[in-house]
């Protein structure tokens, strides 16, 4: 692997650290970083298995390196927690979870994610459908009917019979801002205090 980093002249340190293996990039772009890593990672999964990756942000100092360590462990835990779906994950790309990180008062995320989402996991729950997944997934596609079938493999009418059922569950309207912003929250809050 460092001939593979040499050879494209990047300036790194590596060394391992609690069976995991460590690279500092020296004045490196996040985007960079992360192109070299998805190479790396491509050339390292004929022999390694499930490979993954945190990567920290930027750093203005050598000393604060402590802090792009912490931040990459902080997404390496929500990657195997299964919080995100990629293998390789930049902390910058957490947006707002990264507000979540610190928080300590689990019980008012929870009741959050309660507030907007318990009737329709109850329902999932009672029926075996899977109401909130096709509302997880009509929101990461901006609530587009085709998209989300397209992704979910069902016709698009399939997909509106069940926005529709979602939306008299929740007694919500899904045309509203402020209601896709609310239930979107409510989701990621669901994902992260699965990993706390």
């Amino acid at each position: 692997m460092d001939n593979r980093l040499l050879k494209d002249n990047h300036a790194f340190i590596s060394f391992l650290l609690d069976v995991k293996l460590m690279i500092v990039f020296i004045n490196e772009t996040e985007d960079h970083i992360s192109t070299v890593i998805n190479r790396l990672f491509h050339d390292l999964s004929y022999d390694y298995k499930d490979l993954i990756a945190g990567i920290g942000a930027n750093q203005s100092t050598i000393f604060n390196i402590k802090n792009s360590y912490t931040q990459a462990i902080k997404v390496l835990d929500l990657i195997k927690k299964s919080v995100i779906k990629k293998p390789i994950f930049l902390y910058n790309e957490l947006n707002f979870l990264k507000l979540l990180l610190p928080m300590n008062d689990l019980d008012a995320l929870r009741d959050y994610k309660n507030e907007k989402l318990y009737q329709l996991e109850k329902y999932d729950e009672l029926n075996n459908t899977k109401y909130l997944q096709t509302l997880e997934c009509y929101l990461n596609n901006n609530c587009s009917i085709n998209q989300t079938a397209k992704e979910l493999f069902v016709h698009r009418n399939t997909i509106n019979y069940q926005i529709s059922r979602i939306a008299q569950i929740l007694d919500k309207n899904l045309a509203s801002f402020k209601t896709r912003c609310d239930l979107y929250l409510a989701i990621q809050i669901k994902y992260y205090l699965e990993v706390c």
